[in-house]
């Protein structure tokens, strides 16, 4: 294809800075030269508004004899003027699309051989001074994109610790101020470089300092994407991971564990022996209730990390989760009178309690002051009837947490299950002491008082009941 046909934007750049010399009266054609000095006349000027009569000039040119690398270039030179004489960061905008699609333009009007070699003359010096300038203004525009994102930083500060009202509205103010202008700069930075993923990820950062989760995200796959996968060398490009983990983090702010976990699944090859990046993969798998995904994960991180306090846990509940569901399926046969179907899923439920244990107690020999897994670890066993090794597991919970009643109960249940009567009446007593509203265990403290003859005890216990009935 020859490259006048590709040229439509360019020429409708003009039309909408140039009066027509040639709208609504005869035009006469001039020589190329003529084109081209008539509208450097008018460049050198520095009158801006004679720049309009040079646009016309170019404009002619190029509705006359076509692409010219000459003629390009300096219009590319009249937006540089636009560019730099204008105060508003919206107004430089619409002059970096110009200034950029004209340098593109003139690149391919050089690159075209079906155009006239004299219309291509001293393209490489053209060329390198068009590309120079967008160098000039990708650094510029990106150095002041970045001191912005520091202001907003130092702004959000200010919010912080601000108390009057007047102070409030002003720093919120400021901020989105500040963040419209870094916005607009970070755009230019991106058309004047759109293969460069810093302006990417500089609109990326700005709209995460104002917890606009869904555009940074945007922004940031779009740096992902420029930044590639693999540098000069073969190897992963330096900040792709940083890149990968801030999607997962915002897909996660925007409730969406499943769009993470590609990002995170990345990281975790680029980073195989990262182990709470591979936590957080397998909590995404598990909120997508990709239950046997993150299961894997956690297995491999106990691979790397055998007292995992995090895979430990995950991998008990994952089998806790497999024995409730075998229960829930038994009651279901047992409605039936389906014996068979009974025995089979109470040998799976066995079978997960195993596994679930298993882990549970690796998670207390490890981490021994852990909440989560005595708890668990102790209502386990307390359903395999193993009192012995529940009470142990609630006595250092209530020890832990003394100010959690039912731990104290817990303890009185299996004390008397396991007929430590005194020991059952001292953890029954602790419990009304932290809970004195607890009817259940002021009967079972008055049957205790009455059956070891303490009948004072046993009648301020009954009275205690008949005050909460």
């Amino acid at each position: 294809m020859k490259l006048a046909a590709k040229l439509p934007v360019v020429i409708l750049l003009v039309a909408a800075l140039a009066v027509s010399s040639f709208a609504g009266k005869k035009n006469r054609k001039l020589s190329v030269g003529a084109y081209i000095s008539s509208a450097k006349i008018e460049i050198i000027s520095g009158d801006m508004e004679r720049y309009e009569t040079a646009i016309s000039y170019l404009d002619s040119l190029f509705y006359h004899y076509g692409p010219h690398a000459e003629g390009l270039y300096l219009m590319g030179q009249i937006m540089v003027d636009y560019l730099d004489k204008t105060p508003d960061m919206k107004g430089k905008l619409e002059y970096v699309k110009r200034l950029v699609a004209y340098g593109d333009s003139l690149h391919m009007c050089c690159d075209n051989k079906d155009i006239k070699n004299k219309y291509r003359k001293d393209c490489d010096k053209y060329t390198e001074l068009a590309d120079s300038v967008k160098v000039r203004y990708w650094r510029e525009f990106y150095n002041a994109g970045i001191e912005q994102l520091n202001t907003i930083d130092e702004l959000q500060t200010v919010l912080a610790s601000a108390s009057d009202s007047s102070d409030i509205q002003r720093a919120n103010a400021d901020i989105q101020a500040t963040f419209d202008s870094c916005v607009t700069t970070l755009q230019m930075v991106t058309i004047l470089n759109e293969s460069d993923h810093r302006g990417y990820v500089g609109l990326g950062q700005a709209y995460d300092k104002l917890a606009d989760y869904q555009n940074a995200v945007t922004w940031i796959s779009k740096g992902l994407e420029a930044i590639g996968t693999e540098d000069s060398t073969g190897n992963v490009p330096e900040g792709r991971p940083s890149l990968l983990f801030s999607l997962a983090y915002y897909h996660i702010q925007l409730d969406d564990f499943c769009g993470a976990i590609p990002y995170f699944k990345e990281y975790t090859e680029i980073f195989p022996d990262d182990t709470s990046t591979l936590y957080n993969l397998a909590a995404c798998y598990n909120n997508c209730k990709f239950f046997d995904s993150s299961l894997a994960v956690n297995h491999k991180i106990l691979e790397l990390a055998p007292q995992n306090i995090d895979a430990l846990i995950a991998v008990g509940l994952f089998h806790n989760e497999r024995a409730r569901h075998a229960s829930d399926t038994i009651s279901k046969y047992q409605k039936e009178e389906n014996q068979q179907q009974v025995d089979a899923w109470r040998t799976k439920r066995e079978e997960a309690f195993d596994s679930s244990i298993v882990y549970f107690k690796r998670a207390v020999d490890g981490h021994p002051e852990n909440v989560m897994a005595l708890e668990q670890y102790g209502t386990i066993t307390a359903i395999r009837g193993e009192y012995a090794e529940s009470v142990v597991m609630f006595d250092k919970l209530a020890e832990l947490e003394p100010y959690r009643c039912e731990y104290w109960r817990s303890v009185g249940d299996f004390r008397l299950r396991m007929q430590e009567f005194d020991k059952a009446t001292a953890a029954y007593e602790k419990t009304v002491e932290c809970d004195p509203s607890d009817g259940e265990t002021w009967e079972r403290l008055a049957d205790l008082y009455h059956n070891d003859g303490k009948a004072d005890l046993e009648a301020a216990a009954r009275k205690k009941i008949d005050e909460l009935n």
